[in-house]
């Protein structure tokens, strides 16, 4: 899959739950959120499939504060090419009483691959770490800069997109006080990672409170691969 994917031009990254055992679903989660297709291999069954979205529950309560939108998955959304599309995987037992839900399980994936674009270093994980050391920073962290918003109470979402992308969606739904404009303006890069930031009541309705804007080119080790952080105050 990874030499078909390379063949088309792309640069895959191979992800296996042992070595990101902690981490596996949310990352899996950030690029179907992404809009990537992801390959994932269910190696018990000798089985792959095609992950293309995911299902969402914001009535469920975060178990707890700083957490990430992954908190309110309850199910993946695939296609199986040995059942009709749009195969439902749940998260969790047991399955939904209606729907269309496949006799697999979330927790059975435990290798996927996801095909990037070649200029792209920055993977997920370490959008991870950069966001979560930029608002904890004794400088730039959410506590220090903001007083509307603190770290404990917060929902991320995090998601990679084209700046062409990004920048038409904000045309359509501006950001207030004109930073919308600024970010119209600003130089960017192909691509770029975007971390919103939100509270559990403000994210089951669609608001966002502020975003941090990653350099999706950038190298992994480059401290200010972040293009812009935006607190609400």
């Amino acid at each position: 899959v990874t030499e078909m994917f390379s063949n088309f031009g792309f640069t895959p990254e191979i992800y296996i739950h042992g070595q990101h055992r902690d981490l596996s679903d949310k990352l899996l989660y950030m690029y179907v959120e992404s809009g990537l297709p992801v390959v994932a291999a269910l190696s018990e069954h000798s089985h792959a499939i095609t992950i293309i979205g995911h299902l969402s529950d914001f009535s469920i309560t975060p178990p707890a504060t700083p957490c990430a939108s992954d908190a309110y998955l309850y199910g993946l959304v695939a296609n199986d090419d040995n059942f009709l599309p749009y195969h439902a995987i749940r998260k969790n037992d047991p399955a939904p009483p209606s729907g269309y839900w496949s006799r697999f399980k979330v927790e059975e994936i435990d290798t996927f691959i996801v095909p990037l674009y070649e200029k792209i270093h920055l993977s997920a994980e370490h959008v991870i770490e950069l966001s979560k050391a930029i608002l904890t920073d004794d400088v730039l962290g959410l506590n220090v800069r903001s007083n509307l918003l603190k770290y404990e109470n917060i929902v991320t979402r995090t998601y990679l997109t084209s700046s062409k992308s990004f920048k038409k969606t904000i045309r359509e739904k501006p950001i207030p006080f004109g930073i919308a404009d600024v970010y119209c303006e600003m130089a960017m890069p192909k691509f770029i990672w975007v971390c919103e930031l939100s509270t559990p009541e403000l994210y089951k309705e669609g608001n966002v409170a502020g975003e941090i804007l990653f350099d999706a080119t950038a190298n992994p080790r480059d401290i200010f691969a972040f293009l812009s952080i935006h607190y609400p105050d």
